[in-house]
């Protein structure tokens, strides 16, 4: 008599249907890779932006200027704008602000505005840099100039950084 190998179609199912559970349970783990993914740029951008600003404080206790409330500060051949030893969060045209110092990928809105997310305009003591700033959701990183709003009011002159990943 000859004896048949394989699978029944009864286990053929059972491995089918074991597969598409652990798929099921899987899958919402792999789809919040961009949200890790999100959560991971802004992250970065806080430490570079904490980075810029204190490399830039720095700079200007080196030339002392630290005090002043206003002062032009050389940094590799660029001017930037600063504000008690820090960078301003938007300079006039033809210096640079915190902004210029850092590399900002272009898939981040950069909005410069009293009225984070709705209203944007320039000359402002502030500057929020994230995604989709327009809905209000909170993925960015939001910086303020020394005495600007957000800033610390312990008269300490220091610059205010917020992060918020809880919209990513």
């Amino acid at each position: 008599m000859l004896k048949q190998k394989g699978f029944t179609l009864i286990e053929l199912v059972i491995v089918i249907v074991v597969i598409a559970i652990l798929a099921a349970v899987a899958a919402p783990k792999f789809i919040d890779i961009s949200r890790d993914a999100r959560i991971a740029v802004i992250d970065n951008l806080y430490s570079s932006v904490q980075t810029a600003a204190d490399q830039t404080y720095l700079k200007a206790i080196l030339v002392g200027v630290e005090a002043d409330e206003r002062s032009d500060i050389e940094i590799n051949g660029t001017i930037v704008q600063a504000k008690y030893g820090y960078p301003e969060a938007h300079a006039e045209s033809d210096e640079h602000d915190i902004i210029d110092l850092l590399n900002i990928s272009e898939d981040l809105m950069v909005c410069n505005g009293n009225n984070y997310p709705s209203n944007c305009t320039s000359g402002s003591s502030q500057v929020v840099i994230g995604y989709d700033l327009e809905d209000g959701e909170g993925c960015y990183v939001h910086y303020s100039e020394p005495n600007g709003t957000g800033a610390p009011a312990d008269g300490s002159n220091k610059y205010g950084l917020v992060k918020q990943t809880k919209g990513c």
